[in-house]
């Protein structure tokens, strides 16, 4: 595991000086093997109630992440681009449901 910390600054300093720079919210993920941990880091606080993987008909892999319903108006953005941001850290497609 990697120290964030070191990116994030005493009391967030560096992500404030960037999010004012760029004028958008900047969140700072930690490089990470899993894909769950990963999903997990992007969709904080929303809660991930599990990521169980799919086989396709075609052979290929898909990770099913899991959220409560009641919990989807808390997604940071829309479901298509945290999909997109999932797979451009991962190289892993998700398929978010909500249960």
């Amino acid at each position: 595991p990697g120290d964030i910390s070191h990116f994030i600054g005493p009391k967030g300093k560096i992500v404030k000086v960037l999010s004012d720079e760029l004028k958008k919210k900047v969140r700072v993920i930690e490089a990470t093997s899993s894909t769950k941990k990963t999903v997990e880091d992007i969709l904080s606080p929303v809660p991930v109630l599990g990521v169980n993987t799919i086989w396709l008909p075609d052979g290929t892999l898909e990770k099913k992440v899991r959220i409560k319903k009641s919990d989807s108006r808390r997604l940071p953005t829309d479901v298509p681009t945290i999909q997109n941001i999932v797979y451009k850290l991962t190289k892993e497609k998700i398929r978010i449901v909500f249960e």
